[in-house]
């Protein structure tokens, strides 16, 4: 069984009122609308991306009566990128149902090596960790510091996994790719996990996170041998938001206006949703016109918007 979070300020969310207004109903209604959507989504196992689902399906999830199309549209204009991904999906939902998946099949794993007569050496499939006896010696051990049996995946099915991913990281990081998928129950789901990473969304403001730094997570996961001992998505997470990265000074710059042209193009498309409900722009920054020189490609305007 799948689950969605909800922020608890989601009525007092601004996308919510604007998408209300939108709408012509009230925030409570809009609100259940959205959960409809979320649960759904939850269902499909889906990675955020809305641009395949026809507007009769997000429709039907909402559970929307009003007129056709109407619903579709305003949310995938105040809710999604412009590639038609839901924005605060992978913050709050994606990656935590993706941890619970691979940690469902590493249970699962442990019940059938316990069932084989292997010990499991770590947590059993369903209650806290073994403890020594009390007066012995490591009372306090934790489960993250005991050596485990892993079970292992098909030899097909990790290479298949390795393949999908190993172009997006750097060629020193491909060795500890391999002894991840290796070690881990549900390789597949991992691969999924590394290409949110490395696709930016599963990154703070959607950046990737680039395949050197990638390759700097992976080997310093691999070598505390996290792989094997507590092969945790969310602790992985941790390993690629502290990795090191050394840009060129020409690409730390680069960065930096990059920063600037998501900003500005964010704080466009809250003016688009302001004069939904008929409220003043907010000003542009004084450097917004240098910064749409700099990006000619349109990156700083809404979709659909001229510069």
């Amino acid at each position: 069984m799948h689950w969605v979070r909800i922020a608890v300020s989601i009525m007092r969310n601004s996308d919510t009122t604007t998408l209300s207004g939108a709408l012509g109903v009230s925030v409570p209604t809009t609100t259940g609308h959205l959960v409809g959507v979320y649960a759904g989504m939850a269902e499909e196992k889906s990675s955020g991306d809305l641009s395949a689902v026809s507007d009769v399906a997000l429709e039907q999830w909402a559970m929307w009566t009003g007129k056709r199309g109407r619903f579709a549209s305003a949310f995938r204009a105040q809710l999604c990128t412009a590639q038609g991904v839901v924005r605060s999906w992978e913050k709050y939902n994606g990656a935590a149902i993706r941890e619970s998946d691979t940690d469902r099949a590493r249970k699962t794993a442990a019940r059938v090596a316990k069932k084989a007569g292997r010990p499991s050496g770590g947590l059993p499939a369903d209650g806290p960790a073994d403890r020594p006896a009390i007066g012995t010696r490591d009372v306090t051990l934790r489960y993250d510091t005991v050596p485990q049996t892993t079970h292992k995946a098909d030899d097909a099915v990790v290479r298949a996994a390795y393949d999908s991913i190993a172009p997006a990281i750097g060629a020193n990081g491909r060795d500890a790719l391999r002894s991840l998928l290796a070690a881990v129950p549900d390789p597949e789901s991992w691969a999924r996990i590394i290409r949110g990473y490395a696709s930016g969304q599963s990154m703070a403001q959607g950046r990737p996170a680039g395949a050197e730094r990638l390759a700097a997570a992976l080997e310093d996961f691999v070598a505390q041998g996290h792989h094997r001992t507590n092969p945790r998505p969310n602790l992985f997470r941790g390993f690629v938001t502290s990795a090191k990265s050394l840009p060129a000074p020409k690409e730390r710059q680069m960065t930096i206006e990059t920063d600037k042209a998501d900003e500005l193009l964010c704080l466009r498309e809250q003016n688009v949703r302001r004069a939904l409900v008929n409220e003043p722009p907010r000003p542009l920054p004084r450097w917004a016109d240098e910064i749409d020189r700099m990006f000619p490609d349109g990156r700083t305007w809404p979709r659909g918007a001229a510069a």
